[in-house]
């Protein structure tokens, strides 16, 4: 043996640890007394109103990631909203190069990385979508004008939080993404 001194040693101090143990048991079960006073919030939706079709003095463009689409989009400030429920609902707007237009009524809901289509333009206005369900914001693939939209402009991917209907217009505006703006910059 090389080391006895040090192997003595190592067996003592193994010797000392269920000593160390036996003064703090394991309990597998939850504290009752750690926060009970909080109680658990279940999120609702809010009801939502359709707005009138966008006027074109109202559209703001937004970038996406495609520097080759075909597409321009934009959103309508006047009908950007914040809802008590913390969806931000707002009108899109999809031009193509040839000109034709697609408008869709849509919210995100920031802290769930999803967003929903209420309705889609028809010949007399928005038609509300049945049975509208939430689908998750998707970084690639068909719909990927969202994931711009969702990461740069109206949600604040570090914390889940919307940012305010003004600091998505002023983005949008200055071509800016809000997520690559120094984080020591406050609105």
């Amino acid at each position: 043996m090389r080391h006895p001194i040090l192997i003595q040693t190592l067996i003592l101090a193994s010797l000392a640890l269920p000593l160390q143990a036996k003064d703090r048991p394991f309990i597998d079960e939850a504290d009752p007394q750690a926060r009970d006073d909080l109680e658990e919030t279940v999120w609702k939706e809010q009801a939502t109103k359709l707005p009138e079709l966008p006027k074109a003095e109202n559209l703001v463009e937004f970038q996406v990631d495609d520097p080759n689409s075909r597409f321009r989009y934009f959103i309508d400030r006047s009908a950007l909203q914040l809802g008590k429920d913390g969806v931000t609902r707002t009108l899109i707007v999809i031009r193509s190069a040839s000109g034709a237009i697609n408008t869709s009524f849509e919210g995100f809901h920031c802290g769930e990385r999803r967003y929903k289509v209420y309705a889609y333009s028809g010949k007399k206005g928005l038609k509300a979508v049945k049975r509208a369900k939430w689908k998750r914001v998707m970084k690639s693939g068909y719909g990927n004008f969202r994931d711009p939209l969702y990461s740069h402009y109206l949600c604040d991917i570090l914390t889940g939080l919307p940012y305010t209907p003004e600091q998505t217009i002023r983005a949008m505006q200055s071509n800016q993404s809000l997520q690559e703006r120094p984080s020591f910059i406050d609105d």
